[in-house]
């Protein structure tokens, strides 16, 4: 890690610390000039928002695509905060939380005493060292379903 890029680091962390975040995740990933993909990770917590880091990104060069699956109870539409790139929402619709099953066993009980949830994709794309700005979104309405 150059020193530069350590610097921006500890400068973007700092600024996590003083938002009131007190822990997080960094991942690290070997870059390549090919196309690549990557399994996706999952996080679950419990909050009254939508949040995904995009700001310690923001540190990388290059184009990039990042897809959110985000599956909510109570068919509830997400508003997100204004970025400095674009969001688009790309579908969404409604679903048993028994289906859910043949994504993953864990999913029905998380979702336990619920029957209908909520799945909207998201997809943000772009130069990835202009993204610095971390998504963030609240619950507002029930959504409407495009099936």
């Amino acid at each position: 890690m150059d020193s530069k890029y350590a610097q921006n680091l500890v400068s973007i962390l700092t600024d996590y610390q003083q938002r009131g975040y007190e822990w997080i995740v960094y991942d690290t990933i070997n870059l390549k000039t090919t196309l690549q993909t990557f399994h996706p990770i999952e996080y679950r917590f419990k909050n009254n928002q939508i949040y995904y880091p995009l700001q310690i990104s923001s540190l990388n060069k290059g184009q990039t695509q990042v897809d959110l699956v985000i599956i909510t109870l109570n068919n509830q539409q997400i508003d997100f905060a204004q970025t400095d790139y674009p969001i688009k929402k790309l579908s969404s619709f409604s679903v048993k939380s028994a289906d859910l099953a043949q994504l993953s066993s864990e999913y029905p009980d998380f979702f336990k005493g619920s029957d209908k949830l909520s799945v909207q994709h998201i997809r943000m794309s772009g130069d990835i060292s202009k993204m610095r700005q971390d998504l963030i979104g609240t619950f507002t309405k029930k959504l409407a379903y495009h099936n």
